[in-house]
């Protein structure tokens, strides 16, 4: 137990609670629990727990929990859950904002971006009746794909600026040769900044579906058109504002 660090240069077995950070040059087994930094310098059994960062430079049996994230040099088989979670293999379970592993990964991931080597980021341009312009990036795996965006004008062109951010999470499957099919729910973040000092809400939340059509051109150009529905809310009382049909369309750019 120490108030800053604990420092083992070789390995170690047990527990290691510190206020800062706790330090194993070589192999851990047990739990290790800092507020800042857990550091092992090859492989863990057992879990660390942190404010900030757990890294393992090796191999991992067992859990990382902490509050901005987690690293393991070689495979874990586990759980890593933080903000931000890296593995270069792994079975088990990541749950956090980002999750990326670099080779084999036998689990499931949990998080707004699931990445791989294999994830293909694809940038899409799109219009619609909702907000009217619109930019989002697409991480898409083999079936799933999640997508994280911003669009203008959620009020008309002629009232004041007004903008918003989503991101929505779905699944694609092909429909015949270059054509394909895809569902998807989102979420929308929506402000009307100097447009509520004429009526309209400050902020609001949409919750939305959507299914999609998209044709492949090329192996780097696709144009897409959107059928959904949605409806948006007052965050601080249970009232819908607006609901409706939406309508869109777009292209996606880079390789497929």
């Amino acid at each position: 137990i120490g108030g800053l660090l604990n420092i083992s240069g070789e390995s170690s077995s047990g527990v290691h609670l510190a206020g800062l950070a706790n330090i194993a040059g070589e192999s851990f087994n047990g739990i290790t629990t800092s507020g800042l930094l857990n550091i092992v310098g090859q492989s863990l059994r057992g879990i660390q727990i942190s404010g900030l960062g757990n890294i393992t430079g090796e191999d991992m049996h067992g859990m990382q929990i902490s509050g901005l994230g987690n690293v393991v040099g070689g495979s874990f088989t586990g759980a890593q859950l933080a903000p931000m979670n890296m593995a270069k293999s792994g079975k088990g379970l990541q749950i956090g904002l980002f999750n990326y592993y670099k080779e084999n990964f036998d689990g499931f991931q949990l998080g707004l971006v699931n990445a791989n080597p294999d994830t293909k980021v694809q940038l899409m341009l799109f219009g619609g009746n909702t907000t009217k312009l619109n930019v989002g990036a697409r991480f898409k795996n083999k079936l799933f794909y999640t997508i994280l965006g911003g669009g203008t004008h959620y009020l008309d062109f002629s009232d004041k600026f007004s903008a918003s951010l989503f991101y929505r999470a779905g699944l694609e499957l092909p429909l015949y040769k270059q054509l394909f099919i895809s569902g998807d729910l989102g979420f929308q973040h929506i402000e009307n900044f100097k447009n509520k000092d004429y009526g309209f809400p400050a902020r609001l939340y949409a919750l939305q579906a959507r299914v999609n059509l998209e044709y492949r051109l090329t192996d780097r150009l696709g144009i897409f058109v959107t059928g959904g529905y949605g409806g948006s809310r007052y965050y601080n009382k249970g009232v819908t504002y607006d609901k409706g049909v939406i309508l869109e369309g777009g292209v996606v750019l880079f390789k497929y």
